[in-house]
């Protein structure tokens, strides 16, 4: 797995976490 591949999960990840965090 690229570094690239690894750091876009984490990005999309923490977004979706943001999002559940700002919708409750």
């Amino acid at each position: 797995m690229a570094a690239r591949d690894i750091r876009d999960s984490l990005v999309n990840l923490m977004e979706m976490t943001v999002q559940s965090w700002t919708e409750s």
